[in-house]
């Protein structure tokens, strides 16, 4: 039975809450499958607001795109120590407390909605701030 593989890409979308930051503030990269736990990483400018945009992956669309149907949600499972992970709709986003430099960690779970039925995909953000 093929696996589902869905990839997230994700850029800086804003700084503080409502201006755009440069996309060497803020770089999401991880990969997720329907049933697995993966892990991801996530650098970013201390103090700096970042959203990362869910998107199936090329694989996903070539090859299982009859399949795939939706993100049907997304959570925050383990939240952030040294600063503040949220869900913004079917996205996701991270903000350093200010002035913190270091590492810190999330974990985001999203449920996923295919032709053979409902599933879960969890992602370990690990986080260096700068």
């Amino acid at each position: 039975m093929p696996r589902l593989v869905l990839l997230l890409l994700a850029g800086a979308l804003g700084a503080g809450f409502s201006t755009a930051a440069a996309a060497s503030e803020c770089q999401y990269r991880y990969r997720f499958r329907g049933g697995t736990t993966t892990n991801g990483a996530l650098m970013v400018n201390s103090g700096t607001y970042c959203e990362s945009q869910i998107r199936l992956g090329r694989l996903a669309r070539r090859s299982y795109q009859a399949q795939v149907t939706r993100i049907e949600g997304v959570t925050i499972a383990g939240p952030a120590t040294h600063g503040n992970a949220r869900v913004v709709g079917n996205r996701f986003a991270y903000q350093s407390a200010p002035g913190y430099r270091g590492q810190d960690q999330f974990t985001v779970v999203l449920a996923l909605r295919s032709d053979r039925g409902a599933s879960r995909a969890r992602v370990n953000i690990d986080v260096d701030v700068h």
